[in-house]
């Protein structure tokens, strides 16, 4: 919705990145949308670059299903 959009386009103006990528991990997997596993690696690589605390962008990415055939790990 136009009102998560926004959220997210606040997170990353003022450079709050990791929120921005916990709220769309968050969203993906409150919505159950299918990713590839390219998508998926690319996530939880970011997150780990960002070093970013607790497992929620991991737990979040396990609950949406696989799509596509680019399986990354």
């Amino acid at each position: 919705g136009s009102e998560k959009a926004q959220l997210l386009h606040h997170f990353i103006e003022v450079g709050e990145y990791d929120l921005a990528l916990e709220e769309i991990a968050g969203t993906l997997a409150e919505d159950t949308i299918a990713i590839t596993g390219q998508e998926r690696g690319d996530m939880l690589a970011l997150a780990t670059q960002m070093k970013l605390e607790g497992d929620l962008v991991p737990r979040a990415l396990a609950a949406c299903p696989q799509t596509g055939s680019q399986e990354r790990r």
